[in-house]
């Protein structure tokens, strides 16, 4: 039991950050993209947000359904799902079309990003899923970097030719998830199918078992991610826009970031899942990142410094992305895991749809307003995890 338990947590590891680097190779083509349509600059930030939306809304539900149904079928479905929205995206020719295809993206992403989760969570035993956990997270965070530095290279003459090799890995990934995942026991509920339908039926759900800490966590889930992408976004537009430079300098940016975050997240990170009282580690995590941030605001202009500080940042912002995840697993009862995991996603994506709607429309007024946002976001993440670790330790 032990050997086929390990096997299926590699396997799993394996095509999730394959899925990881199909995820992000689009990503620094994009600008590319809006710039040969002749859109507006708030489209970059706008295209973003709409495939959170179907995220945000489909978050729940997938949440429920992989409950009641086999995860490697709706991994396979969310696989194919996203491929198909990422060929509109790439033969749109108008804003319209362009922005169906972010919907449909979104629509079945939310089904591999939760799934996943659910899956490990399903096959590993409590002792292992504090290690486990964080290392499937950031196989696909930093694989997705290295993901956007191929696409980076690969666009930097053609931007078409990343979205051409997505397309292919996503629905590799989907055949190996269907064919290569073992099932798991599911649970028996004989509910109307109807009500699961409803994506706002499983918001519901999670309102019975909301509490002050559930309530807080939710909360940072929204801002930390409020935060990253506004940074994150305004990044790759940022260097395509303002500075002038090819696809493959944000690239070799985000390929550093996957290498920096291999290191921290297999070390550090894990060191810090393992520690009595991960909250005050968070809390103090966040200060070094909004230290970096009172710095970058004030020497923007500085065109080293202004690399080199969002590369750090955005490599932490790997180690948050990690044990937020952990914490919401911590927190939840094992008969709410999938629904809780929903509600993460869910919020991850509702942090996501502001962040990027409000970095495009910040980017038009002036460059540096999307980061100094991300500030009081920072902070007031901050504060929540100092009140979350008193909270923890108060009831142990």
């Amino acid at each position: 039991m032990f050997k086929k338990i390990n096997s299926s947590f590699y396997l799993l590891l394996f095509i999730y950050g394959i899925e990881g680097i199909a995820a992000n190779l689009a990503h620094p083509v994009t600008p590319t993209l809006i710039k040969q349509l002749s859109l507006p600059n708030y489209i970059f930030g706008l295209a973003f947000a709409v495939m959170q939306v179907a995220n945000f809304l489909m978050s729940p539900f997938w949440g429920s359904l992989i409950e009641r149904i086999q995860p490697k079928i709706v991994l396979f479905i969310g696989c194919l799902g996203y491929a198909f929205g990422q060929y509109i995206f790439l033969i749109a020719q108008d804003q319209t079309v362009l922005l169906i295809g972010r919907f449909v993206s979104g629509f079945f992403v939310s089904a591999t990003l939760i799934t996943a989760i659910y899956y490990l969570i399903k096959i590993t035993d409590l002792s292992l899923r504090k290690l486990r956990l964080p290392i499937l997270i950031t196989s696909f965070t930093v694989m997705g970097t290295f993901g956007q530095f191929i696409g980076g290279i690969l666009g930097n003459h053609d931007y078409r030719k990343p979205f051409y090799l997505q397309i292919a890995l996503l629905i590799f990934c989907a055949l190996m998830f269907l064919f290569c995942l073992k099932n798991v026991e599911l649970i028996q509920d004989h509910t109307s199918m109807l009500s699961k339908i409803n994506p706002f039926h499983s918001f519901k759900q999670m309102y019975h078992h909301l509490n002050k800490v559930f309530i807080l966590q939710f909360t940072a889930v929204f801002l930390l991610t409020f935060a990253s992408t506004s940074i994150s976004q305004t990044f790759g537009f940022y260097l395509v826009d303002a500075l002038g430079v090819s696809s493959a300098v944000n690239g070799i940016s985000r390929g550093i970031v996957g290498f920096l975050a291999i290191l921290i997240n297999s070390t550090i990170t894990i060191e810090m899942i393992k520690s009595k009282n991960v909250e005050k580690k968070i809390a103090y995590l966040l200060c070094v990142i909004l230290g970096i941030l009172v710095l970058l605001s004030q020497n923007y202009t500085m065109y080293h410094f202004f690399i080199v500080s969002v590369i750090l940042i955005m490599t932490m912002d790997t180690m948050l992305a990690s044990l937020i995840q952990e914490r919401t697993s911590f927190y939840s009862k094992e008969d709410i895991q999938g629904i809780t995991t929903g509600m993460h996603n869910a919020m991850k994506a509702l942090g996501s749809i502001i962040g990027a709607t409000v970095a495009g429309y910040l980017y038009n007024v002036r460059v540096i307003y999307p980061f100094m946002i991300t500030i009081g976001l920072y902070f007031m993440a901050f504060v929540i995890y100092v009140l979350l670790g008193k909270d923890v330790q108060v009831n142990k």
